[in-house]
């Protein structure tokens, strides 16, 4: 899988990319959102910086549809 966000490949499950996220926010403050845009959907990831865009325009018109996000300080491991 390609990590839209850095441009490097990334090899693994969607929680452990979130988990390499959650470090990369603690370790460099690099903040980014995480969400889905209906119930069981994919779940995508962005940067600090595009979260009006993406809220008004993904999120927010999909919470009839069970849209979510957070911030990936939120994060917590399964």
């Amino acid at each position: 899988m390609s990590c839209f966000s850095c441009g490097q490949t990334f090899n693994g499950s969607t929680n452990e990319l979130l988990q390499r996220f959650k470090r990369d926010y603690l370790d460099n403050g690099i903040e980014r959102y995480f969400y889905r845009e209906e119930l069981n959907g994919d779940v995508k990831i962005f940067k600090k910086d595009k979260f009006k865009l993406i809220y008004e325009t993904k999120i927010k018109p999909n919470f009839d549809k069970g849209a979510e996000y957070a911030h990936i300080k939120e994060y917590k491991a399964n």
